[in-house]
């Protein structure tokens, strides 16, 4: 199966760059006795036929001059990939110590490309898969986690072929001004503080906000969910920029990398990335919570106004069918150390349908890698109970990743406030 556009993107990032590590984890905890080891393997072992580039192996061709693909894999062992987490982190903090080391190790170009542990604690347990992000964004890894733990067993299914047509002239045009455009975008702000040169260390952590608190916000700011999210990023990168020393009052609108979906039917047989970057601004100078929510409406409303999102679907279509040595070239300059963001802020949404033994996870939670010279990614997690802020951190350029943590329950109560919400959403 030949890798689409962003997913060969992706490979190419990290490709000779010193410690960055293009994987994602989720992290789901459920209430009651955990399963054995030998038990979780043979409930996931009955469903991988359905989901087949699980089973498979990444190869390239000589000289990667032509796509990466996934075969068929004759040496895959289920053995190799169901694991279980060491015995002694039994509780939350010892699971996301497991996550930070997990998300700290490369995978690249190597089986497995994916893991889940089993992780047993005390009247409860957690189930962390691993995946390299070529093999899928939020919403297909979240599908192949849907079926993996799922009750129903899929039918075996071959890996899909794909053939696409060559990039024509008039598209490589269209694609390289696309490419031209966004490195020409507005510059971030140059901040030691969020970009820099990565070390080999990631921290994670999270927090989270009942939903009868964000429908009060999303009510009293008449805005969606993903903009109080932004105005709560917003509000917590003020106060760690003040505490490392950045004049935040005077800094210019931060530049926040985030997705837009591409369309396309999400296909277990596949999965693969359907998302495409842009930028949206994000002001952190305001100490008004209101003015930052105002904000962050703006630019989202902005975003969709302009050219930015058709050309970046653009861009990402015109990259599944383009030469290998052209993915390379516009990956290499998208993540340049130089930085084109100051940081990545993804949003996910639901957690339908996804259960293990007739139990729904009592908390999902989900982190991205760090592209090269970004030291912060945010990803919001939104389910019917809770939305959740998970932060993943370069060890090194953000050693106080406890009191961002705290930066962002500050935002929170600050938001809480400025729109007259109690503790609960009332």
């Amino acid at each position: 199966m030949r890798l689409g556009g962003f997913d060969r993107t992706i490979l190419a990032s990290e490709w000779k760059r010193r410690n960055v590590c293009a994987d994602c984890v989720w992290l789901l905890r459920f209430e009651g006795e955990a399963p054995s080891l030998e038990e979780l393997r043979a409930h996931v072992g009955r469903r991988l036929g359905g989901v087949p580039p699980l089973t498979a192996a990444l190869r390239y061709p000589a000289l990667r001059l032509g796509a990466a693909r996934l075969v068929a894999d004759p040496g895959f062992e289920l053995d190799r990939h169901v694991l279980a987490v060491p015995p002694e982190l039994d509780d939350e903090a010892g699971w996301l110590e497991f996550v930070s080391a997990e998300l700290g190790r490369s995978i690249a170009g190597e089986r497995p490309l994916w893991s889940l542990h089993l992780a047993a604690g005390r009247g409860e347990f957690a189930l962390v898969l691993r995946h390299h992000h070529f093999l899928a964004d939020g919403k297909s890894g979240f599908l192949a986690l849907r079926t993996l733990l799922g009750d129903a067993v899929p039918e075996p299914a071959p890996l899909p072929l794909s053939r696409p047509a060559p990039l024509r002239p008039r598209e490589a045009r269209r694609l390289g001004t696309a490419a031209a455009r966004w490195l020409r975008g507005p510059r971030p702000p140059r901040l030691r503080a969020l970009n820099g040169p990565l070390g080999r260390g990631r921290r994670v952590a999270s927090m989270a906000m009942p939903i009868a608190e964000v429908k009060a916000l999303v009510a009293g700011a008449e805005c969606f969910p993903n903009e109080i999210y932004l105005s709560l990023v917003a509000g917590a990168l003020r106060r760690h920029l003040a505490r490392r020393g950045v004049e935040v009052d005077r800094l210019a609108p931060l530049q926040i990398g985030t997705m837009v979906d591409v369309g396309g039917r999400r296909d277990r047989c596949r999965l693969g990335n359907h998302y495409s970057a842009v930028r949206v601004p994000l002001s952190a100078a305001a100490a008004d919570p209101r003015r930052r929510t105002e904000a962050a409406k703006a630019a989202v409303a902005a975003l969709h106004r302009g050219p930015e999102v058709e050309e970046s679907r653009a861009l990402t279509a015109a990259m599944d069918r383009a030469p290998a040595p052209l993915v390379h070239a516009v990956a290499w300059a998208m993540t340049t150390t130089r930085g084109t963001v100051n940081a990545i802020a993804s949003h996910l949404a639901g957690s339908r349908g996804l259960s293990f033994r007739g139990r729904r996870p009592l908390r999902l939670c989900s982190w991205t890698y760090l592209p090269a010279g970004h030291s912060l990614g945010f990803v919001c997690q939104l389910t019917a109970a809770e939305m959740t802020v998970n932060v993943v951190a370069d060890a090194e350029l953000v050693p106080d990743l406890p009191a961002l943590v705290a930066d962002l329950e500050s935002s929170r109560r600050q938001l809480l406030e400025a729109y007259d919400t109690g503790p609960n959403g009332g």
